[in-house]
């Protein structure tokens, strides 16, 4: 626990998780000393007695007293040149030599006064356990949890419907209506497969990208910067929400998705939604690096080699198969789970299953016939997650379920201008007959309330939706539409559009307002925050120059050369202060860097994998800041020739992929 309390920000387990395997051990190792004690004679008890004393004696002062840094990145993959540590080692097996003779000497010094021996070594005993107590409580008070382990979006239930009532959403990342026109022109027959649906090709979105098209979608309100974005979904995600209601009324709901798109207030009411974060998978692995760890710590110089490890080794004990994750494969990897375990009816009276897939979201890895494969492209990716979709609704079919489910199957945001063109089919419950297509102007706003009307409720916030079923074609009606304009810059810029004219029209979307961060730069930055740069932007606000793309998960630098400029709310007088940045997988290793904080060096290095998985750490000297108290951070890339500085930004060669920022003490 004094290991992983001060550090636990860095892990993704909770101290309940390390909690199931040292209470046992603390139970189970001296209930085997205490055995071990009543089955040896009694002169090689008291001999073990004084052994044990002095065994524990010399790992209470290694662990405590008189261990070293062995340099920096320790823990983290580095190798130790222990080598260079001989005038230490020696010293170190020195006094655990005196801790194990000290039980030793002291009864020879007490010899006549055996009892006092044994008083004596029980009164250090109890001394060096309670002057423990305090150091631990104040450890607890200062236990700060990872704060992106606050929920996990498990595959509990994915499969599992209702005998009764079922609504089930297909949610395909980017897949724009015309690629949707271009698959279904080549592929007439598919829409045999297609029973009960109508196709609304006059669709506008919610808003684009991801991050602002999903939340919109299933809430009805539209991001504009007024707060955080993080506090916009614990808003948005509260008790009123359409899948709150859904809830409510009697829905078992099952969302499988992204938790970035979504807050822990949803852990109320969607089933798969688990507050406690990633799951140990294999206990017996988990234990084996908390003993690990631990030994690491306390063995002495000449036996930590053998105990050795790189922490990321913990993400080994991770329960992968019940946590769902997206990724460039994960339709392909949900669609093989649907093979292998077909629909199957729960005892709910009623069930919500959405997906969201990546649809027509690049990289293309998908084939017509919804494998992975060489030679994908966006239409193959199209083609593969419609044969596979076809396959799940013929199993409606084979169940007796699928006049009982209403099926939509959209996506987040289209791909072409602005992505405002998703694809929108709908089969409601009991809709027979064939396939057809409507020109009604449907907006991904409605999508809420129509879930609200299977409730028999309305929620009032959402003031950009209309009931579907009152839409008449040829009818014009104002449809906003939010987009992201930060996908191309560092910032977050979300910018309304109105129009009242037919989707396609895309001459007739016009802009009537921007939203920006209202704070900017302005904010002084305080010791220990953690600056963001994906859907939360607080470090991108101080971008002055070389920084790209927001795609709401990371931005992306680019070019020669990038700059912050921070200013601080306060300073120590003296000392260093540590930063930490943590990078996005996808930044290129090899890469050569240099860092500069208020025109000093402070790193000079090659990105490898231990600078993905544990970050960029350097020191900052506090007699660098001048009267002003701005902190000057410059990124540079040798490798990349200064002439790009010249290009437009988007021109440039990607260089970091930031997600984080953390400057303390």
């Amino acid at each position: 626990f004094s290991l992983y309390l001060p550090n636990a920000e860095n892990f993704w387990f909770g101290p309940l998780d390390v909690l199931s395997v040292v209470l046992p051990a603390s139970i189970i190792i001296p209930m085997l000393g205490f055995i071990l004690f009543f089955v040896l004679s009694e002169k090689n008890k008291y001999i073990f007695y004084k052994i044990l004393f002095g065994l524990a004696l010399g790992l209470y002062i290694q662990g405590n007293y008189i261990n070293i840094s062995y340099g920096s990145g320790v823990l983290d993959g580095s190798d130790i040149a222990w080598d260079h540590y001989t005038r230490y080692g020696v010293l170190d097996t020195s006094i655990w030599i005196v801790c194990l003779a000290f039980p030793f000497i002291l009864l020879e010094f007490l010899k006549p006064k055996t009892d006092k021996f044994y008083k004596v070594i029980s009164y250090i005993s109890i001394f060096l356990t309670v002057i423990q107590i305090p150091a631990f409580i104040v450890q607890i008070f200062s236990y700060n949890p990872n704060g992106n382990t606050e929920f996990s979006i498990t595959k509990q239930g994915m499969f599992e419907l209702s005998g009764d009532e079922n609504v089930i959403i297909f949610v395909l990342d980017t897949l724009d209506e015309e690629y949707y026109s271009d698959f279904i022109t080549k592929n007439p027959d598919y829409t045999d497969k297609l029973e009960g649906f109508s196709h609304y090709e006059n669709v506008i979105g919610s808003g684009a990208r991801t991050f602002i098209a999903v939340p919109s979608m299933f809430s009805g309100i539209p991001f504009t910067y007024s707060e955080l974005y993080s506090e916009y979904k614990d808003k948005i995600y509260g008790d009123e929400n359409p899948l709150a209601m859904m809830h409510k009324s009697g829905y078992d709901i099952g969302l499988y998705s992204e938790t970035p798109l979504f807050s822990e207030k949803c852990v109320d009411y969607i089933t798969n939604f688990d507050s406690g974060g990633a799951k140990v998978g294999s206990r017996t692995l988990f234990a084996n690096k908390v003993f690990k760890l631990t030994m690491f710590k306390f063995v002495p110089h000449y036996l930590k080699k053998y105990f050795l490890m790189d922490t990321s080794e913990f993400d080994e004990a991770i329960d992968k198969a019940e946590t769902y994750a997206m990724n460039s494969t994960s339709d392909t990897a949900f669609y093989n789970d649907f093979r292998e375990q077909r629909f199957t009816i729960g005892d709910g009276k009623k069930s919500v299953r959405i997906y969201h897939l990546r649809g027509a979201h690049k990289p293309y890895r998908m084939l017509n016939n919804g494998d992975v494969g060489n030679g994908a492209t966006v239409e193959s990716q199209v083609a593969g997650n419609f044969t596979r979709i076809a396959e799940m609704l013929k199993d409606l079919k084979e169940k007796g379920i699928y006049d009982k489910t209403t099926v939509i199957i959209t996506a987040d945001h289209g791909d072409i201008n602005l992505a405002e063109r998703p694809i929108f089919l709908i089969k409601e419950k009991n809709s027979i007959g064939k396939y057809q297509t409507k020109r009604e102007s449907v907006s991904l706003f409605d999508l809420p309330v129509f879930l609200e009307h299977l409730t028999g409720e309305e929620d009032t916030m959402n003031k950009y939706g209309e009931d579907i079923h009152s839409l008449k074609e040829g009818e014009k009606r104002e449809r906003h539409f939010f987009y992201n304009a930060g996908v191309r810059k560092a910032d977050y810029e979300i910018v309304e559009y109105v129009t009242t004219e037919d989707a396609w029209d895309t001459d007739a979307l016009r802009e009537i307002k921007s939203y920006k961060d209202i704070d900017g730069s302005e904010v002084p930055y305080s010791l220990g925050t953690v600056l963001r740069f994906d859907s939360d932007t607080t470090g991108n606000r101080y971008a002055v120059e070389g920084f790209a793309e927001n795609s709401g998960f990371s931005t992306r630098l680019r070019g020669a050369y990038a700059k912050m400029e921070i200013p601080f709310y306060d300073l120590p007088k003296t000392g260093t202060l540590n930063a930490n940045i943590r990078l996005h997988s996808l930044t290129k290793r090899g890469l050569e860097y240099i860092i500069k904080a208020n025109g000093k060096e402070v790193k000079h290095d090659n990105i490898d994998d231990k600078a993905i998985g544990r970050g960029i750490s350097f020191d900052i000297d506090v007699n660098s800041f001048d009267t002003s108290k701005v902190l000057a951070l410059e990124f540079e890339f040798p490798t990349i020739p200064d002439e790009q500085m010249d290009e437009e930004l988007l021109n440039r060669t990607t260089t970091f992929w930031l997600i984080s920022m953390k400057i303390d003490k």
